[in-house]
């Protein structure tokens, strides 16, 4: 159960962030970007 809600936590956070950065145009290379950006905060 916990792991669900964190996963839940991670992808609302990605999509917030994404839509925050809204300028940057949503392409494959974000892919990486998006998960270096989620080890660092974490």
């Amino acid at each position: 159960m916990i792991a669900i809600i964190l996963i839940a936590l991670m992808i609302v956070a990605i999509v917030g962030f994404e839509l925050i950065m809204g300028s940057r145009p949503r392409t494959r290379q974000d892919t990486p970007d998006r998960e270096r950006e989620g080890s660092g905060l974490s």
